[in-house]
């Protein structure tokens, strides 16, 4: 069974590829993991239609092109089938959560998506699963309708190829606004690096990347205020992306 490991902070996440029915020889088959900046653009997505219809249910057959138009994205049919094989992917991936202290172990299952309706293709040639309806969990919607705060869509557009840059964006925009008004916060460069920096064993590597991805991020976010330090990254309020909910 295929897995996928990172470390946020105090935090470890555990993905494991999952199954998924197929409606002809009625067996459980894998799906594989989901990866790239795909699954991060379902979520914004999901997320944001999630908000502005006040419904954990989200038909995703017609709109989910036009959301990808709307980024500039591929609308052809091969990219729409590795968009919508993603999206399988993601909901059937088992997620875990790992907090280790004071040598103990705790661990929470994470369910973002908790139902989704599949089709199958009958051409041999198209073996992606179809989805078609998603039913967010009960507990992921309620935090997106409480503290959710929307992304800018031209901002998710230009990031869309560049995945790191993608996640910078989306904590800037999270984290910025949450800092109180006329004070600071330092996040370390290792805390940094736990967060954003798999594939990275040199943290002074590490900081050369994620400087250039920082630049990239700021670019779609120029409302973000942060300074670099030799610590760290100093934060600032800042207003968000987007000021209303209805815009997003």
């Amino acid at each position: 069974m295929r897995t996928w490991e990172r470390h946020q902070g105090a935090i470890h996440l555990l993905i494991k590829v999952g199954e998924a029915l197929h409606p002809r020889t009625k067996k459980w088959q894998p799906v594989g993991l989901p990866f790239g900046t795909k699954p991060r653009l379902i979520l914004a997505y999901l997320s944001t239609q999630a908000i502005k219809t006040q419904s954990p249910v989200i038909n995703v057959e017609k709109s989910l092109t036009a959301f990808v138009r709307r980024l500039g994205l591929h609308t052809d049919g091969r990219s729409i089938r590795t968009l919508k094989d993603q999206l399988t992917r993601l909901f059937a991936a088992d997620l875990q959560l790992g907090r280790i202290q004071d040598e103990r172990v705790k661990i929470t299952k994470a369910t973002l998506l908790t139902g989704i309706e599949l089709w199958f293709p009958k051409t041999k040639q198209q073996r992606v699963f179809w989805p078609t309806e998603i039913l967010l969990s009960l507990g992921y919607f309620e935090s997106l309708l409480n503290h959710a705060v929307p992304l800018d869509e031209q901002a998710i557009a230009r990031l869309a190829n560049n995945a790191m840059a993608f996640d910078v964006y989306t904590w800037l925009a999270q984290r910025l606004h949450r800092v109180p008004t006329h004070r600071q916060h330092l996040v370390p460069w290792a805390s940094l690096h736990d967060q954003f920096g798999q594939g990275y064993e040199r943290i002074r590597k590490f900081r050369e990347v994620l400087k250039a991805t920082l630049k990239t991020a700021l670019e779609a976010y120029p409302e973000a205020r942060l300074e670099e330090d030799r610590r760290g990254l100093i934060l600032y309020h800042s207003k968000p992306p987007v000021s209303e909910r209805a815009d997003a």
